[in-house]
Order: structure tokens, then C-alpha cells, then sequence
């Protein structure tokens, strides 16, 4: 799973379209924007002595403030301006950190310095057109980064199958072969004791049995 940075900026695990990791980010800033603005107006609604006041009371408040602040606004969109606000500051976000959402969609190698490029001399109109340049070449890509990923998972589940059949075939016990279980048969035979004590050392070396060959 990304890190929270990664989800925020529309990095993924695959390579998504521009279009989607634009979207991601909205989305992810607007709720962001959102939770913001409900705290900030619960702070204001309980400085001003309002106990425990609920969701729509807080919007309102939050409408009234607005229509102080701008009082040329026109009342329609200042009574809406609560569900305004939140829209308009993801989609402001959003835009702004347009070369840090492509440099992380690319899986660029230098994406941490176009994000702090892109936060602290973004206000600067010539810094964000540097920093969307530079996230849209250089790099290999998310696609590459997803095929090295594969690749790797790939090895390593090859590496565990290895492991497990060396495993297994050290606790199975290793089976005799046909010849191995004749000759011991017939070494059990050939071992009687009376054979033993018949055996005189001055019987040459090709009259021995096979077994006493074997053994000795």
C-alpha cells in the first residue's frame, strides 16, 4: 500500500491517466477542504456560545462570516458559499500541484524535488511551468516501475517454490533401488555365522564371494 504523500499527489500502483490521478487528487482534497472547513466553523459557532449547534447551523454561520468578509458577493452564491468553498479549494489545490500529481503519477526519480520546487516557488508563475516540464520528461515511468515490481514478485515467488521443494524432499526418506535391496539381501544371506567361520583367510581373492568382496 502508498504512503498517504503517494495517495494525496494521485500516485498509484499502476500508471493512471492524467485525467485520473487529477480526479484521485481532487477528491482527496476536497475532503480534506471540507473536514477544514466544518472544524473551522464548529471553533466559531463555540467561541460565540453556541452549545453543541449541528450540521446546518454551522454552514450558516460559516455563509454569514463569508457575506461579511465580501460584501459585494451576490447572495445567492454568498448563502451557498459553505459548499462552495470546499469545491473551489480542492480544485485550486489540485491545479497548483499539477507537476507534483504528474511527477508522482510517472513515478519520475527526481518527484521530490519537483514538489518542493512546485510548493515553495509554485506562487511564482515561471517556477510551475519549470517544475510541469520537468515532471512531464526524464523518468522511466510508472509503467517501467509496475514491470519491475512484477518482476520481482515473480522471482521471489519462484525463490519460495524452490525452497519448499528443497524442504520436502529432505523430510521424505530417500527410497532404495532394485539393485541396492538385491545386494543387501543377499549380503544377509552370505552373513550366517557358520559361513563366517568356514571362511579361511587362503582362499584367494577370486574365490571370495561377491559379498565378502564387497565388504572387505
Amino acid at each position: 500500500m502508498g504512503s498517504s504523500r503517494d495517495v494525496a499527489f494521485g500516485a498509484g500502483k499502476a500508471p493512471a491517466s492524467l485525467t485520473g490521478a487529477l480526479f484521485k487528487s481532487f477528491l482527496v482534497w476536497l475532503v480534506v477542504a471540507a473536514v477544514a472547513e466544518l472544524g473551522i466553523g464548529w471553533l466559531i459557532t463555540v467561541d460565540q456560545g453556541y452549545d453543541n449547534p449541528d450540521l446546518w447551523f454551522i454552514l450558516d454561520m460559516l455563509a454569514w462570516h463569508v457575506g461579511r468578509a465580501i460584501p459585494d458577493l451576490p447572495p445567492d452564491i454568498a448563502d451557498n458559499s459553505a459548499l462552495i468553498l470546499p469545491v473551489a479549494a480542492a480544485l485550486a489545490l489540485t491545479l497548483y500541484l499539477l507537476p507534483a500529481i504528474n511527477a508522482y503519477r510517472r513515478a519520475h526519480p527526481h518527484r521530490v524535488a519537483i514538489l518542493l520546487v512546485n510548493l515553495i516557488l509554485g506562487t511564482m508563475g515561471v517556477f510551475w511551468i519549470v517544475a510541469l516540464i520537468w515532471s512531464a520528461f526524464g523518468g522511466g515511468g510508472g509503467a517501467r516501475a509496475v514491470r519491475n515490481r512484477a518482476d520481482l514478485a515473480k522471482a521471489r515467488r519462484s525463490i519460495k517454490a524452490s525452497i519448499s521443494r528443497r524442504a520436502e524432499s529432505r523430510r521424505r526418506p530417500a527410497e532404495p533401488e532394485a539393485g541396492d535391496e538385491d545386494i543387501d539381501q543377499a549380503g544377509d544371506s552370505a552373513a550366517d555365522p557358520q559361513e563366517t567361520r568356514q571362511w579361511s583367510p587362503t582362499v584367494s581373492r577370486r574365490q571370495r564371494p561377491t559379498v565378502w568382496r564387497r565388504r572387505y
